[in-house]
C-alpha cells in the first residue's frame, strides 16, 4: 500500500525476515489464547490448501458449522485465478 501511494518501502531481506517474525509470534498468540478459551472452537484453514482443494476446505468447514451447507456449491466458488487481484 505503501509503494501505491508512492512512499519508499524497506523491502530488503532482513525485514521480510522480521514481519515473518512478527507475524508468528502474533499466530502463536492468538491460537494460544483461543486455546484457553474452551468455550470457544476454531477451525484453521490454510489459504493456499483452500486453492488447491476447495472441496476438502468446504467439507471440512462444513463439518465444522454443523453439516447443513453445500459444500459442492462453496467449492465452486473457490476462484484461484482472483488471488492477488487488486480493484
Amino acid at each position: 500500500m505503501m509503494a501505491r501511494h508512492g512512499e519508499r518501502v524497506d523491502d530488503s531481506p532482513a525485514r521480510q525476515a522480521r514481519l515473518e517474525s512478527a507475524y508468528a509470534r502474533q499466530v502463536q498468540t492468538l491460537k494460544v489464547g483461543l486455546a484457553r478459551r474452551l468455550q470457544t472452537r476454531v477451525l484453521f484453514l490454510n489459504h493456499a490448501d483452500i486453492l488447491s482443494n476447495p472441496r476438502t476446505a468446504a467439507e471440512a468447514l462444513n463439518s465444522f458449522l454443523g453439516a447443513n451447507l453445500n459444500t459442492k456449491e462453496m467449492a465452486s466458488r473457490v476462484t484461484p485465478s482472483l488471488y492477488r487481484q487488486r480493484s
